[in-house]
């Protein structure tokens, strides 16, 4: 979270509407989710929506689902959006939303109607290919280009999985790369404090104990889980 990319995204002159943290998998990605939303949170002022995604959960693996999720989250921190979706969805004919065509019209308006907004999506590489390509070439785009309809200050914060697909998605986003040298001093504390268990329960040398430290850092690459 002190990382400077990270904490200039929440300032209005932040140089790029869209920012991708990109890591290996146990590097802590949805943790550090949870800290930007609670974040956001706490700036107060500002509209805020965030989906967590899970592999083979049919509320949040797929475009329709996410895209459902973030317009329920707009619409009710926003209650002048609702007249108009309401419009909207009388003249689709539609009693829930189910319609791929009507959830994308309806969002690409509301996000251009939002003003100090954040979009935030943790995991979205655990959607299928086809899912998340849906998302990741209709989502990122709206956040980038909501400011060129007006001036608001809408940013999307996307973190997940580096993979190829995605990261040809996100040429033009602010990336900042979650790494080994992220977690290593975390790692080391938490072994460190175990270790410090174990020396004074079964006897164990210091030596042998800052061996042990230095083995699960190592051992571990950055993976808190």
């Amino acid at each position: 979270m002190k990382d400077p990319k990270m904490m200039s995204w929440f300032e209005p002159n932040f140089s790029c509407p869209n920012l991708w943290l990109r890591g290996i998998p146990g590097a802590g990605k949805t943790v550090l989710t949870s800290m930007m939303v609670e974040e956001a949170v706490r700036l107060g002022s500002c509209t805020f929506t965030y989906v967590y995604c899970k592999y083979k959960d049919g509320r949040k693996d797929n475009f329709k689902a996410i895209a459902r999720a973030l317009l329920n989250q707009m619409v009710r921190t926003n209650q002048d959006l609702v007249p108009h979706l309401y419009e909207e969805c009388v003249s689709s004919g539609q009693v829930v939303l189910d319609s791929e065509k009507q959830l994308r019209t309806n969002l690409k308006k509301v996000c251009q109607c939002l003003e100090d907004s954040f979009l935030i999506i943790d995991g979205i590489d655990e959607c299928n290919t086809v899912e998340r390509r849906k998302f990741l070439t209709f989502v990122p785009p709206i956040v980038g280009k909501a400011k060129d309809v007006q001036e608001n200050t809408m940013r999307g914060l996307f973190i997940n999985r580096d993979e190829g697909s995605i990261r040809r998605m996100f040429s033009q986003a602010v990336i900042r790369k979650i790494g080994v040298n992220d977690n290593s001093p975390d790692i080391r504390s938490f072994t460190a404090l175990q270790v410090s268990k174990l020396v004074e329960k079964f006897e164990i040398s210091e030596a042998i104990g800052v061996k042990l430290i230095s083995m699960v850092t190592g051992r571990a690459k950055g993976e808190l889980v």
